[in-house]
């Protein structure tokens, strides 16, 4: 009968748990995907909103009332773009979708607030 990697003292790591990250199992051989995730949100994220911010704010104070809801629509669509470029030049798949619904969201938010702001003021 053949031995199995298991049997084998070698060979019998492989697959095996390795170490342990904050009460989760990491496998031998992976690398600490939350980690790189965690560190990417705010380098991905937060220029999205500064840019948002700045231009929902020179929306609200150059736009003429009858155009800005064009504009509006317009610096949503450049937030959407923005994070997409961000997203990709970080070359990182794992919690791509996190990152973009976070920025993209934000966005939304912060277009909705400044929105709100100029229509009381």
């Amino acid at each position: 009968m053949r031995p199995r990697h298991s049997d084998h003292p070698m060979l019998g790591q492989v697959g095996r748990t390795a170490d342990t990250n904050e009460g989760r199992t990491v496998q031998a051989g992976e690398r600490d995907v939350d980690a790189t995730t965690e560190r990417l949100k705010p380098i991905t994220v937060v220029p999205v909103w500064v840019a948002t911010l700045i231009v929902a704010v020179l929306i609200g104070l150059r736009s003429p009332a009858s155009e800005y809801w064009d504009h509006v629509v317009l610096a949503l669509g450049g937030a959407i773009v923005l994070t997409f470029v961000l997203q990709l030049a970080t070359s990182q798949k794992d919690g791509l979708v996190s990152r973009t619904m976070l920025s993209t969201c934000g966005s939304l938010v912060i277009l909705a607030v400044v929105t709100g702001v100029f229509a009381l003021v």
